[in-house]
């Protein structure tokens, strides 16, 4: 903006979720205090700088997702599956962010090293220690890796041209994001495989959102023309992400807690809800930008929208300081101990002798597959009705095969069977069996792209949209193979 100095508001913007972050430590409990006479201690530089670095480190994979997006999906395209202009500058942006995202991941390793073997920064960078130490804990083998993948997708990025490479560097640094999820508190605890799938689901799908409305904001910034283009096409992913970022949130919570009353008598209950109500701030002020502000962005609602568009920034940022408290905040629920070697490779105590009941009805829930499933079923009703609404008919035959297949897909992944399948060779056979020969019938039957190119109208501005991917996945080499 004119006579405005740009610095102004992301420096507003890391300011409130680094007081965020220090607010969620001390209520928590989770920041730095000197360890008793005789432990060792990697000191204040170490217990204060890593949750920061750890901010740091997400912040810069969310503006090198939010460049990506931009480039891949939001932003204008050139002819030819080319980048426009525009697009070409958001990814020069992805790769500086993505150099800035890989040191700031090896920094945050560093650190992570210290505080774990309680040595000097110092001690931690000497070859023989990170070396021999980095790569075998898992909370610096995970940010290592993901140094890996930020330095190649910002290599990528260098080189890319087309819409459909910047669309796969999104994906890989999707994947990056993801890394850190595999250690933390999720290590410690009987259920962990949900904490960590869920806790993977939940940072991308956070990730996203933000993102997304970073982008926004960028392209509200430069005076864009098509912002109203842009904010539908990210209001509908944002509409699904906010309901994976609800149910995989839900069930990562469920992991840390012992009860609900823990959220009303425990700091991380209470930063939780925190979290939370930052969350319901947010999706008020994203419904007034969506339903008020946006069909009147034509006739001169820019400037409120521009400044909505920053205070739901500013939130998030918030959101993330306190996401990041919380990891660094003991959890109320008890470390369950792993009483054998047969126990800790199933990642749960061994169930009880399986019964009828307990095989056919039990709950074991796995994250990726109930949201998987859950997202697909909705998907496709949203599709089946999208058609209906328009005149069009839709064999129901078809929607109740996919709807079974997605059923029996949850049910072989999350209920008793998949309980007892890691210990009993026979139940092992039933579950490989349906989910190999049962499921996969009744969901082609079901006719899931014929129907996604049919309800998903074709992109009007060159854009690449979900009826251009598939398009393209389903022309691709692989899909030929």
């Amino acid at each position: 903006m004119k006579g405005s100095r740009p610095w102004v508001s992301p420096a507003v913007i890391v300011g409130a979720s680094l007081a965020a972050l220090l607010v969620g430590l001390a209520l928590g409990g989770g920041g730095w205090t000197p360890a008793p006479d005789g432990l060792p201690d990697a000191g204040p530089l170490v217990g204060w700088g890593l949750p920061i670095a750890r901010l740091a480190e997400l912040l810069l994979g969310i503006l090198t997702v939010s460049a990506l997006l931009y480039a891949a999906m939001l932003g204008p395209t050139g002819r030819g599956g080319v980048v426009s202009a525009a697009g070409r500058a958001a990814l020069v942006r992805a790769a500086w962010a993505a150099f800035a995202w890989a040191g700031v991941c090896v920094l945050t390793a560093v650190l992570t090293l210290s505080s774990v073997l309680a040595i000097s920064i110092s001690e931690a960078l000497s070859p023989s220690v990170f070396l021999t130490y980095a790569w075998d804990l898992s909370p610096s083998h995970s940010l290592l890796l993901t140094a890996i993948v930020a330095l190649l997708v910002g290599v990528g990025c260098v080189f890319t041209t087309s819409v459909i490479a910047s669309f796969i560097w999104l994906v890989i640094s999707l994947i990056g994001v993801g890394f850190p999820a595999l250690s933390g508190h999720a290590a410690g605890l009987g259920d962990h495989a949900v904490a960590i799938t869920s806790g993977i689901i939940h940072q991308v799908a956070a990730t996203l959102w933000c993102a997304g409305v970073v982008a926004l904001l960028g392209a509200a910034w430069r005076r864009e023309s098509d912002l109203a283009t842009m904010a539908k096409r990210f209001g509908t992913l944002a509409t699904w992400l906010v309901g994976v970022l609800v149910l995989s949130g839900a069930l990562n919570a469920a992991t840390r807690l012992s009860s609900p009353g823990q959220l009303l008598t425990t700091s991380y209950g209470l930063i939780l809800l925190a979290k939370v109500a930052v969350l319901v701030l947010l999706l008020v002020l994203a419904q007034r930008l969506r339903g008020r502000l946006l069909p009147s962005l034509a006739s001169g609602a820019a400037a409120a929208f521009r400044k909505l568009l920053l205070l739901e920034v500013g939130l998030l940022a918030v959101a993330l300081g306190l996401a990041v408290s919380l990891a660094s905040t003991p959890t109320p629920r008890a470390v369950t101990a792993v009483l054998s070697s047969g126990e800790e490779l199933i990642g749960y105590p061994y169930p009880p002798a399986p019964t009828f009941t307990s095989v056919l009805f039990g709950w074991h829930p796995d994250a990726f597959f109930l949201i998987a499933g859950l997202l697909a079923g909705g998907l496709y009703l949203a599709a089946a009705l999208r058609l209906h609404a328009r005149g069009d008919r839709w064999p129901l035959g078809r929607t109740v095969s996919w709807l079974l297949g997605v059923a029996v897909l949850i049910w072989a992944t999350n209920a008793g069977v998949a309980e007892y399948s890691p210990v009993s060779f026979s139940l092992h056979m039933a579950q490989h069996m349906t989910l190999a020969m049962l499921a996969p019938i009744l969901l082609v039957l079901g006719g899931p792209f014929t129907l996604a190119l049919r309800a998903l109208p074709p992109s009007k501005d060159g854009r690449f949209g979900a009826r251009e991917l598939i398009v393209w996945a389903l022309h691709s080499p692989l899909a030929k193979v």
